[in-house]
Order: structure tokens, then C-alpha cells, then sequence
């Protein structure tokens, strides 16, 4: 509840206070390693811990490029090396383009090659000079052992070629390897902006709870106020229904329209306020911590970063759970046990007025409690300092049990005492 309050009044947006959120954990986003990313999250978990993650490598791509030569009567042939596949793509399928011009002899052919596959462009054609017929064609190469990875090899040779124009399309596909890399790297940049934003909320909230004990300054009244102020609220969670406490009756939001609604739900409001408040002795309740590992696991790292320089507010701070005990206030007994068995408060009658013997002024709630001491003992224990001197003085007396005499068996009668520690040496060997 302490921790609640006070991240409530840090998260309350300011012009001037930064407010730093924890940063949602990994987990909570379905990233457990490098393989939980891929192209369709990666940028909404990049924004989460605003990291900058390169785009992913595309499935596929197209490259192309256009060539031209000039050939001669009779035999010829060109050669191309500059079809270059990006890194961590291979080649998947290819297409060509081709247009020629023939020379004077009308025994023309042209052949392709590109990788390994051979394709015939023309033969043995008769038509006169001019253009020859745009020649189209494509090849699948998704299943041939060459899948290049750098360079395709590109030639064109042939007789009687005169210029042509030669454009090669290829398509290309992603590795796997290079998308792995590329999940890896941008895992690692995740983790790490992970860990940023973590550590930069860590140093905000210790430097929050630095403020704040120095704002207690060593008083630990201030801490005290604050354990039982919280546990009290805690406890009146298991006396109450979620939906008795927390009531508003009043109207308006603004210093001229407020108003209190006066009605009878206000008066059973008030009524239950002042039973649970005057039934139990709270300025009076024990309490004691349990560890953090008893409290919500997720919460264990901020619990056991907890820190303050008074020890019981650290345990405080730092606990799972608490065991709190509150003493019913004498003359409730039967009104609280009412209460417990049957959910009805002033023994299920109205509100005690002046007269009533569950009627508690105001001064009677707010003065300590009386007590009266039946009885008395006196019980002697041994002390657990120990001195060693020259000479001194001790007690006359005998030690614990001392019985029924105490004060006959153990006067404060003093003595002196000269007795001396002489260590024991070991003794002396001759040859």
C-alpha cells in the first residue's frame, strides 16, 4: 500500500518531474531468445525499450542488368561478370530480354548462357538487314546445384551477331543464415535496451527513496506512523468488503459548488468509520515482518533493492507479508465478536449515543489506555560482560535460582576482591 501511494504521487504528470515507469520484462512481450523475432513485431518491442533496430533483410529481391555489344561477320562472342547478387541472398530464378541487329550474311544465330544454362536464340535465320524479332525467354534455377551467391555469369556468342541489347532479371532470395543474423543482432540490441531502461528506473526509484528518507530526516517516529498507518489499512481490508471503504459523499469540483451529501447511506458510512476505528486499539497493534520471497515473485527485485537507514521501515519495505495482532478496546469484546459472526456493527443496533455504554467521547478516544498491574517479580539474570583487571570488587550473594528470598539472598553488599588470573604456563623440558 506504501509503495502504491507513494508511485501514485511520482507517476502524476508534471511539467517538471520526469516520472520513469518499470519497463515491461521480456516475457511479458513473448521474446525468450533471438529466434521470438521476426519482420512483424520487431518494431512494436524496438518502441517498447525505444531501440533502433534495423529493417530485416527482404524475402526476396530483384536485380537486373542491361548489356549491348557490337559483333562482327562470322563468329563472336561477349562475356559478362557484373551481375552481382546481394550479400546473403541467392539466386532463385532469371529472365532475359534480347534484340539484335544481323549483318550482311543470313546464316545468323545467337546463343545465351547464363550460369550454367544454355539457351538457343535464334538459328539459322534468313531475314534480310534490319531487325531481328525481340527474343524473350526464362529459366528456373530454384533447383540447380549452382545457386550462385556473388556473381551470375552472363555470355552471349553466336555468328553474324551484329549489336544487340541483352536485359538479364534476376530473382533473389534471403538466406537463412543472413535472417538469423539478423534476429540476433536485433535481440541483442533488445536485451540491451532492456537492460537500460531498467537500470535508469532503478537508479530513479533509489534516488526517490533517498528523497524520501532524507524528507524523514532520523526521526523514526515518521516511519513508525507510516508501518501502522499502512498495515491498519491492510487489516481493515480482511474486516471490511471491498466496496465499504473509499466512499465520497460530497459534490462539486470547485471551491464555490463543494457540498457534503447529507442522507442516510453518510450515516452508515460514519457509524461503520467510527466502530472499526474505536473498536480496536490501533496505536497499540504488535507487528512483525515476513521476507520478500513470501510476497508476489515478480516483485522480488524491487523488494530486496528496498533500502532506508532505519532498519525495521527497510524490513518494512522490504517484506512479503506481515503478521499483525490488535488487542480488541475493553468494553467492545462482545460488540466486536457480534460483528465477526454475524457482520453487523454496534451489536446490529443503531450508532451508541451519550448514555450508551459503548458511547466513547472524545476525549476517552484519544487518551491512553489504563492499565492496572496485578502482580509483580523480581528475576535476576547473569549479564554477558565479562571484565578482566587486576583487583576489584564483587557482589555477595548467590546466583540464579535465588527462590522466594531474593532480596534477603542477594544484598547489594560489595566486597573486595584481590584475586589475580595467573596463566598456566607449560612446563619446562630440560635436555
Amino acid at each position: 500500500m506504501h509503495r502504491l501511494g507513494t508511485d501514485a504521487v511520482k507517476n502524476v504528470p508534471t511539467s517538471n518531474i520526469q516520472t520513469i515507469t518499470e519497463p515491461k520484462e521480456l516475457s511479458e512481450l513473448f521474446v525468450y531468445n533471438s529466434a521470438s523475432i521476426n519482420d512483424y513485431n520487431y518494431m512494436r518491442i524496438a518502441s517498447e525499450y525505444n531501440v533502433v533496430i534495423d529493417a530485416p533483410p527482404a524475402p526476396t529481391l530483384s536485380i537486373g542488368k542491361a548489356y549491348k555489344g557490337t559483333g562482327t561477320q562470322g563468329s563472336s562472342s561477349s562475356d559478362f561478370n557484373d551481375l552481382k547478387i546481394p550479400e546473403g541472398y541467392t539466386l532463385a530464378e532469371v529472365s532475359y530480354k534480347y534484340s539484335h541487329c544481323h549483318g550482311a550474311n543470313r546464316n545468323l544465330s545467337a546463343n545465351l548462357i547464363i550460369g550454367s544454362t544454355f539457351s538457343r536464340l535464334i538459328w539459322g535465320s534468313n531475314q534480310g538487314h534490319g531487325m531481328a524479332n525481340l527474343v524473350t525467354g526464362s529459366h528456373n534455377v530454384r533447383w540447380l546445384a549452382d545457386k550462385f551467391i556473388d556473381t551470375v555469369p552472363v555470355s552471349v556468342i553466336g555468328w553474324d551477331i551484329g549489336t544487340f541489347s541483352l536485359n538479364v532479371t534476376a530473382l533473389v532470395e534471403r538466406t537463412p543464415k543472413a535472417y538469423q543474423d539478423w534476429q540476433t543482432k536485433a535481440y541483442d540490441a533488445i536485451v540491451k535496451g532492456y537492460e537500460t531502461k531498467l537500470q535508469e528506473y532503478y537508479d530513479w526509484l533509489n534516488r526517490d527513496i533517498a528523497e524520501e528518507n532524507e524528507s524523514f530526516g532520523t526521526n523514526p517516529l515518521f516511519y513508525r506512523e507510516i508501518e501502522q498507518i499502512t498495515l491498519k489499512r491492510n487489516c481493515l481490508a480482511y474486516l471490511l468488503n471491498d466496496d465499504e471503504m473509499g466512499q465520497s459523499y460530497y459534490t462539486g469540483n470547485s471551491f464555490t459548488n463543494y457540498a457534503v451529501t447529507r442522507n442516510q447511506d453518510m450515516d452508515n458510512y460514519a457509524s461503520l468509520a467510527k466502530f472499526m476505528e474505536q473498536a480496536f486499539e490501533w496505536n497499540l497493534m504488535s507487528y512483525s515482518f515476513y521476507p520478500y520471497y513470501w510476497g508476489k515473485q515478480s516483485d522480488w527485485v524491487q523488494l530486496y533493492r528496498s533500502e532506508t537507514d532505519d532498519p525495521i521501515f527497510r524490513d518494512f519495505m522490504q517484506a512479503g507479508m506481515a503478521r499483525v495482532i490488535v488487542s480488541v478496546r475493553p468494553g467492545f469484546e462482545d460488540a466486536v465478536m457480534h460483528y465477526m459472526n454475524f457482520g453487523e456493527i454496534w451489536n446490529g443496533g443503531a450508532m451508541p449515543v451519550i448514555g450508551d455504554p459503548l458511547y466513547m467521547s472524545i476525549v476517552d478516544e484519544l487518551k491512553e489506555q489504563e492499565y492496572v498491574v496485578e502482580e509483580t517479580w523480581e528475576t535476576v539474570v547473569p549479564t554477558s560482560l565479562i571484565g578482566l583487571q587486576e583487583e576489584g570488587v564483587s557482589v555477595r550473594g548467590g546466583g540464579l535460582p535465588c527462590g522466594d528470598g531474593c532480596e534477603e539472598d542477594t544484598p547489594t553488599q560489595f566486597i573486595e576482591n584481590r584475586n589475580k588470573i595467573t596463566p598456566e604456563l607449560p612446563p619446562v623440558q630440560s635436555n
